[in-house]
């Protein structure tokens, strides 16, 4: 996971620094850079508790995560710090930002916030509640046949394991657990 947080993070970097919001937009990177428990790409979703605790007991990997949740939503046009929309005509506006219909990758984002219960969580949900009444018109979020409207309802703390970690909390080992591997 934070060998390939840390890669992105010195692209995306880069990318911020040109206002080449558009190259992020089209970048692979929601699998490694916010891990959820029931992703597309097994390797890297985090499997129990543990692995969250040990992704978050890494500084390192921690930092890397916050600075990329801001990265992404920046691109979004959303400031993650002040919980609100970058002005369009504000000094911090960029003609390459804005929102892509990425519902699945805004989606990750929110769970993974919400699995790792992170200070941006409530930051990143208000976005997605004002892209559902804006950008979207009350529609659902999506990704196929699938309803991702959850991120709108989820709150914290989690009084219960999510359930991709609940039937498996304690069963995996640092050696076969991608967060062991960090």
């Amino acid at each position: 996971f934070k060998r390939r947080q840390q890669g992105h993070l010195a692209r995306w970097r880069t990318l911020a620094q040109q206002g080449a919001w558009r190259a992020l937009h089209a970048d692979h990177f929601d699998w490694w850079m916010f891990p959820i428990d029931d992703g597309s790409q097994p390797q890297f979703n985090v499997r129990c508790e543990a692995d969250i605790a040990r992704l978050l007991a890494d500084d390192e990997w921690r930092e890397g995560y916050a600075e990329g949740v801001a990265t992404c939503v920046r691109a979004w046009g959303w400031d993650a710090h002040a919980g609100a929309r970058i002005e369009r005509d504000g000094p911090d506006w960029d003609e390459e930002m804005g929102w892509m219909d990425w519902d699945v990758r805004l989606a990750k984002v929110v769970r993974s916030l919400w699995l790792f219960q992170h200070a941006l969580f409530p930051s990143i949900q208000a976005l997605a509640r004002s892209i559902h009444a804006d950008e979207k018109g009350g529609r659902a979020f999506t990704y196929g046949h699938l309803n991702l409207n959850e991120i709108l309802h989820m709150t914290l703390p989690r009084t219960r394991p999510a359930i991709g970690l609940a039937a498996l909390d304690g069963a995996s080992s640092d050696a076969d657990s991608p967060a062991g591997q960090a």
